[in-house]
This record gives C-alpha cells, sequence and structure tokens, in this order.
C-alpha cells in the first residue's frame, strides 16, 4: 500500500511544471516532459498571452531578462544552421538597429546535441538589448533558447544564463 502511495506521489510531483530540487534553485520540468533545467532564483514564470510555439517564458528582475524557449517540428531536409540564422534573421527583422554580431553562428551543445549560438543586438521599445541564442535539435523536435537582457547587464546576467545551459538536459 504504501508504494503505491509514493508512486502516485511521485507522478503528482513529475507532472508539475516547476519542481524544487536541483543544486541552484528550483527546476523547471516542461509541461510535455521534453526537457528540464535549473531556475535561477528569483526568476518567475510569465503568463503567456498567445505562447505559439514558445513552450516557457521567464522573467527576470536582478539583472533585468527575459529568457525564452520555443520549439518547433523539425522539417526535414532544413540543417541546425538554417534553423539557428532564421531565428537570428527573425530577431533582426523585430528589433530596430539590430545586428548579428560579427562571430556570426558558433558550433556549441544544449544537452549533449550539437548546437548553433549567435548574439543580436539591437532595440527593444526603445531599450537597448543583446539577445544571446541557441538552437538544438532533438528527437525530430528544434529547440530555441533565447536569453535578452541590456548591455549594461549582460556580464551580471551571463553566469545565470550558463547555469540554465549547464543544467539543460533532454529527456524524450
Amino acid at each position: 500500500m504504501s508504494g503505491r502511495v509514493a508512486l502516485v506521489l511521485f507522478l503528482l510531483i513529475a507532472a508539475m511544471p516547476v519542481e524544487a530540487g536541483r543544486e541552484g534553485g528550483a527546476v523547471y520540468l516542461d509541461e510535455q516532459g521534453r526537457f528540464l533545467f535549473t531556475i535561477p532564483e528569483g526568476w518567475i514564470v510569465a503568463d503567456l498571452v498567445d505562447p505559439g510555439l514558445t513552450a516557457v517564458e521567464f522573467d527576470a528582475t536582478d539583472p533585468w531578462g527575459i529568457f525564452t524557449v520555443a520549439t518547433d517540428d523539425q522539417v526535414s531536409g532544413t540543417s541546425l544552421d538554417q534553423y539557428a540564422m532564421d531565428a537570428a534573421e527573425q530577431l533582426r527583422r523585430n528589433l530596430s538597429n539590430a545586428r548579428l554580431l560579427p562571430d556570426g553562428l558558433q558550433s556549441s551543445t544544449l544537452g549533449g546535441e550539437p548546437a548553433r549560438a549567435f548574439v543580436v543586438q539591437g532595440r527593444q521599445q526603445g531599450t537597448n538589448v543583446d539577445i544571446f541564442g541557441i538552437v538544438a535539435s532533438h528527437a525530430g523536435t528544434v529547440y530555441t533558447l533565447l536569453f535578452t537582457t541590456r548591455p549594461d547587464s549582460y556580464d551580471a546576467y551571463l553566469s545565470q544564463e550558463q547555469a540554465i545551459l549547464a543544467s539543460f538536459t533532454f529527456l524524450t
């Protein structure tokens, strides 16, 4: 009987989008069970009016920042480089004075999978922003993670960004 209770409790906890646990803060578990990562202290899940492809968005206050994870079905024959360039181009079109930093796309990893990283700078609603993006593909899904902050907060935000990337784990 106690084994069943423990199993039910485990299943209830595992179904929660945010759970306590991992070193460094709470853990966000994707509602569809596809990925998880550690949430920096003080970050809160944003209310998305029209999530579209966005799986989750977090708001940070100290330093200010926005973190989003968007997912999309992978289209056969489309390379990781193309997905990353498309993401950077979409950001460039949506920001004023936007530019992809000269380093362009950089090879990286996310959750043990090959990834492409980039930085776009521009203005969003009258505020200068730096956006670090990383794009990876896993199990037929493309994941685009975007970290947005102000240039004067970038160094402080970077350590929180790195903690998320280091803890990001694909589950399916």
